[in-house]
């Protein structure tokens, strides 16, 4: 189980925070089915996941715009998708047609720290590189 560690922190304390509690709704995701909690616990924890996900990516977009940050659009395609792949788990698993597995729970932790290392990390980057800019100028 991929847990919230300080190697995540972006340095950007508010995206860090929600990024820390992404972590921990996967985490309260993963116990309840490794103590095979009932459909409706772990229905709610997965509404619960792509609830506060639409909220963090709400956040990061606006934050994005507002430093015009010129990798956007790929930022949301990736959010995007996503948020539909899980919304899609969601109601097969509110269906009864799918089960939740260790490869959701695989996808899910992978998808989140790679994310975050990854897609997350070029922002930053692009933060810092404008500021040290902008000091140079």
């Amino acid at each position: 189980m991929i847990g919230w560690n300080d190697s995540y922190a972006l340095g950007v304390p508010h995206i860090d925070a929600q990024h820390k509690q992404l972590f921990g709704i996967i985490g309260d995701l993963h116990q309840a089915m490794l103590k095979g909690q009932s459909k409706l616990v772990v229905g709610e924890i997965l509404a619960k996941l792509i609830d506060y996900t639409r909220k963090h990516f709400s956040a990061e977009e606006t934050m994005l715009r507002s430093k015009n940050y010129s990798d956007l659009s790929r930022h949301q395609v990736i959010h995007r998708e996503f948020t539909a792949k899980v919304e899609s788990m969601h109601k097969e698993h509110q269906a009864g047609s799918a089960l939740l597995t260790v490869d959701l729970m695989d996808f899910l932790q992978k998808w989140l720290a790679g994310h975050v290392l990854g897609t997350d990390v070029n922002y930053v980057r692009e933060f810092l590189l404008d500021q040290l800019n902008a000091r140079a100028s």
